[in-house]
């Protein structure tokens, strides 16, 4: 199992767009308790999806990355 630290999922309304929800909460100071940016939540998704979809061995899959400190591995 992959975890990646620093990601919460708030209500589905706000889930579904995280940059409006981001500039809205930031200028209300309200704090949803995103740890990093959406661009880099996006970032992990998209090299660990494609990753993951070429069918053959990835060591990025195998285990922890200095590149991705924030994803973790676990049993």
């Amino acid at each position: 199992m992959r975890t990646t630290s620093g990601l919460v999922r708030p209500a589905a309304s706000t889930a579904s767009a995280p940059s409006a929800a981001s500039a809205v909460t930031s200028m209300l100071g309200i704090d949803l308790g995103f740890a990093m940016t959406g661009a880099r939540s996006v970032e992990i998704t998209r090299t660990y999806v494609a990753a993951f979809c070429t069918g053959k061995p990835q060591p990025l899959l195998d285990k922890p990355s200095a590149r991705h400190p924030e994803v973790t591995f676990g049993g």
